[in-house]
């Protein structure tokens, strides 16, 4: 999990745009760097679905999802990308990554601690059965 590089986006996939629905809404699908893990998906569409329409207007909640190595926004126009998604996208990314960052180092921690005490339990026994003698001649000691 050390290996974690941030995920950027690329670029529009423009032969993967869709056509307009009849609201004249469509769907724009966005390369990334590479895939990324399930949690990183999963935190993307937290930060967008809490994105602040106060910084972003025209930000609409659950539009965006993560699919293999790309981003899709769904019910947007290229325009709408351009005038504002654009912005969005790089700032949710960035508080992706960093979120995602957070729970590699907290995960990395909770194992070193896990094993930080299997190796104490470890040196535990090996000290105690040292001190254990079996001597046929003693009683109960």
């Amino acid at each position: 999990m050390t290996n974690f590089e941030d995920i950027e986006i690329k670029d529009v996939i423009p032969e993967e745009v869709t056509e307009p629905s009849s609201n004249g809404l469509y769907s724009v699908p966005f390369a990334l760097s590479c895939q990324p893990p399930t949690e990183w998906s999963e935190e993307f569409r937290h930060y967008w679905d809490t994105y602040s329409t106060f910084r972003n207007p025209a930000h609409r909640q659950g539009i965006a999802s993560v699919k293999g190595s790309k981003i899709i926004l769904t019910e947007t126009t290229i325009e709408q990308v351009e005038e504002y998604y654009a912005r969005t996208l790089s700032e949710v990314v960035e508080s992706t990554n960093a979120a995602y960052r957070k729970l590699v180092a907290q995960a990395e921690a909770a194992q070193q601690q896990e094993q930080a005490l299997r190796d104490e339990h470890k040196q535990h026994v090996e000290e105690v059965s040292k001190r254990i003698k079996f001597d046929p001649n003693k009683d109960g000691e």
